[in-house]
């Protein structure tokens, strides 16, 4: 799936975490920008992380837009 990320508090950059939820300090991604996403995570309240990277994830309410394409065989 494809999504597009924005800032949840009208800054430039989208806050990425790892897959222990903790916040990078070493990445951050441009607010506004689409990215390709294969999986997600969730927290013990069921907040969705979707990746974005290996060991990258943004939080689900950082994204603004999902796009799905399917194909059938």
């Amino acid at each position: 799936m494809t999504i597009k990320v924005q800032s949840s508090d009208d800054k430039d950059t989208v806050r990425v975490y790892d897959h222990n939820l903790k916040q990078r300090t070493d990445v951050s991604l441009a607010s506004g920008t689409k990215w390709y996403s294969d999986s997600a995570i969730y927290t013990s309240q069921g907040m969705p992380f979707l990746r974005v990277a290996t060991d990258q994830y943004v939080a689900m309410f950082d994204v603004t837009e999902q796009q799905y394409k399917a194909s059938i065989n």
